[in-house]
């Protein structure tokens, strides 16, 4: 545009220049007339000839370095209207390109309207990515454990065949003493009156019906191990399978854990709200609920290894070789743990307590002490359960708060402020048993 302004302008210079010129040479021409005239009125006169010839050589010199001027004036304006055209052409393209520009970011802009939507949208995908993930993980652990059903399958039914086998032979065993029990019944028919004096057969017959009732009793027995011994191997370390009679099978436990935050947690809250704010209450009620879980955990495996060492150390003390207790005995140390949870939790939650509440002011209050109970009881349960189940305490500020997971504390968001209940999973890679809540932001 500038290049375009100062061309016209030069332009304009040029003409103007050109228009003297030519009115220049307008006056010269007409000078020229007269000196013709006075030429002619001078013709005689030898000396004013000459200088009249001087003056037209002059006048006509003159007049040819105008034309001359005038015809590159020509040329400059003409090479001037040409460069303008070509510079109009550019700024027409120019102007062309800003169209198509003002176009384009038009365009931008409507897609910039979309980026909120289109990142909620991501968002979106990235949590069913993340859900999906986690199911991928659960059916991992899964197909592992159905791999090891399935060998524990074909040792159960190898030790089955083999309990077959030995019940095939007590059932031989009986049939014979039955055969000879029917023999002995017979002769004790036929033999009626002799009876009396053959005390001895008689005793025989007794202790044939008896050896018959106590082979019975050992089928009898056999078969309930058996059914028990399978019913454990099933049980051992799989939380896909729960013994319907217990009462503290892990969505027993997820229940009462949601109980606890609803009933429990809330009392006591109110009890350490009078000398803290929000965020302080819910971090010391936390960390009561974390150091439960933690010693619950730790007094679990206590309890394990000394249960294992004592047996093994009582048969190696007595001259016995180093011992290794079967996947079997391990299952019935699991078992014993659980048949003496409530014999263990006097002491449990005794040490919970002591070790958790340190404020001297508030271990003695009851809501507090009701709490603790309730968490240690029910952590005792959690890490007794084969596998333990899982608390999920490892959670940072700034994590994206998944709906599915928490349940909003106070204040909404995107994100999570801090963490106020933990969630509960079957297992530490299992699936959800109960969901947890978080304060957003």
């Amino acid at each position: 545009m500038l290049m375009l302004a100062l061309n016209n302008e030069e332009q304009a210079s040029l003409g103007k220049e050109c228009e003297d010129l030519k009115i220049l040479l307008q006056q010269k021409q007409k000078e020229l007339n007269n000196l013709k005239s006075r030429f002619q009125e001078l013709a005689d006169s030898k000396e004013t000839s000459e200088v009249l010839h001087k003056i037209i050589e002059n006048l006509q010199r003159e007049k040819s370095d105008l034309n001359q001027r005038l015809e590159i004036n020509n040329d400059e304006k003409s090479s001037i209207l040409k460069e303008n055209k070509e510079l109009k052409n550019i700024l027409q393209e120019k102007l062309s390109e800003v169209k198509r520009l003002e176009t384009r970011l038009q365009q931008y802009a409507e897609k910039f309207e979309d980026i909120p939507a289109l990142k909620r949208h991501m968002d979106k995908l990235q949590s069913d990515n993340d859900e999906l993930n986690l199911k991928c993980r659960h059916l991992q652990t899964v197909e592992k454990d159905v791999q090891k059903l399935k060998k524990e399958k074909q040792q159960l039914e190898t030790e089955i065949i083999s309990q077959k086998q030995h019940n095939e032979t007590l059932n031989s065993r009986l049939e014979i003493l039955s055969v000879e029990k029917l023999e002995i019944e017979d002769r004790l028919r036929r033999r009626s009156p002799q009876v009396v004096s053959e005390s001895k057969s008689c005793q025989n017959c007794f202790k044939h019906r008896n050896d018959i009732s106590d082979l019975k009793r050992e089928i009898n027995d056999l078969r309930d191990r058996l059914s028990e011994a399978a019913g454990n191997k099933l049980r051992d370390n799989n939380p896909n399978i729960a013994d319907l009679s217990d009462m503290n099978r892990p969505t027993s436990l997820a229940e009462k854990f949601s109980s606890l935050y609803t009933d429990e947690y809330t009392d006591a809250m109110e009890v350490i709200e009078d000398d803290m704010d929000e965020a302080a209450s819910v971090k010391v009620m936390l960390d009561w609920l974390k150091s439960c879980y933690a010693w619950c955990q730790r007094l679990a495996k206590e309890q394990r290894d000394t249960l294992i060492n004592r047996s093994i150390g009582f048969m190696e003390d007595h001259g016995g070789q180093k011992v290794i207790l079967s996947d079997r005995c391990l299952i019935f140390v699991k078992e014993f743990q659980k048949k003496i949870a409530a014999e263990s939790l006097a002491v449990v939650g005794q040490i919970c307590h002591v070790k958790s509440v340190t404020q001297q002011t508030l271990s003695s209050e009851n809501y507090i002490v009701k709490y603790i109970k309730k968490c240690s009881e029910l952590c005792w349960m959690m890490q007794i359960s084969d596998p333990p189940l899982f608390l999920n305490f490892d959670v940072n500020s700034g994590e994206n708060l998944n709906k599915n997971d928490y349940n909003v504390f106070t204040k909404s968001g995107s994100k999570i402020d801090y963490l106020v209940w933990p969630v509960l999973y079957l297992h530490k890679t299992g699936p959800m048993l109960a969901k947890g809540v978080a304060q957003g932001k």
